[in-house]
């Protein structure tokens, strides 16, 4: 996954734009987010975030807890300097670290943290790298901590990932003509027939080098990892929250 390509120029800078309309409600998500966080009983000193792009749910996190520690990582280097742009402000105690998953010297990061949170980020990575990675998340977690996984999953069956398929570009076309005001006029434009937004989904997760898990597969690799308790809290079409307690 060479995410400095991927999210590089016009794909950085225009990431939030377009992740409002191709990656389902991510106002919902944001809440998703804050509901969990507020469900812990502590207030966590230090967490990690795998692959915080631009910021967006990073916000969130310093927004419930203002005096937390963050480590900060992406491995895109225009994606990074857009969340700096946004989160540095002097207040906030955050460590940037520039590096593809694959590559993360785990040794540098704080030995043990009481948050782990990624989102639509380890889907980019192979079975075998997605098994590493959480046992390495598993290490570097406190006692009583958490890991937050947001991030697209496939099911066991073609027709189920036909259908979540379907709904979710159902929603990108939706969206789409909310925004040119076509919701109520009848105008056949190629672009957003159906068959064209599933078309260029699908052409953009070839290009961004998906590699969508099982979903029983990642259940199954967490608690290999280590993880004592897996629990799947919330559901978008093909877009799944997960918590693992260690």
């Amino acid at each position: 996954m060479d995410t400095h390509l991927i999210y590089s120029g016009d794909k950085a800078s225009n990431y939030d734009d377009n992740a409002a309309f191709e990656k389902g409600n991510r106002l919902l998500h944001r809440h998703w987010l804050e509901d969990i966080l507020h469900f812990l009983d502590f207030i966590p000193a230090r967490f990690i975030e795998l692959g915080c792009g631009t910021g967006f749910f990073t916000e969130t996190i310093y927004r419930c807890f203002p005096g937390i520690s963050g480590q900060l990582i992406d491995g895109a280097p225009e994606m990074l300097d857009r969340a700096k742009a946004k989160l540095e402000d002097g207040q906030r105690k955050t460590e940037w670290l520039l590096s593809r998953f694959e590559e993360i010297d785990f040794s540098k990061l704080a030995a043990q943290v009481d948050l782990v949170f990624s989102c639509l980020a380890i889907h980019h990575l192979k079975d075998a790298d997605k098994a590493i990675l959480y046992r390495n998340i598993h290490r570097h977690l406190q006692p009583g901590g958490m890991f937050i996984l947001f991030d697209l999953f496939r099911t066991e069956d073609d027709y189920t990932n036909a259908l979540l398929e379907h709904i979710a570009c159902r929603d990108i076309q939706r969206k789409l003509k909310a925004m040119m005001g076509l919701d109520d006029l009848d105008v056949e434009i190629e672009e957003l027939k159906l068959a064209s937004i599933i078309s260029n989904d699908r052409r953009e997760k070839a290009r961004e080098g998906d590699q969508e898990s099982l979903l029983s597969d990642t259940l199954r690799m967490l608690q290999e990892a280590g993880f004592r308790k897996i629990i799947p809290t919330a559901q978008e079409n093909r877009f799944i929250s997960l918590i693992a307690l260690p």
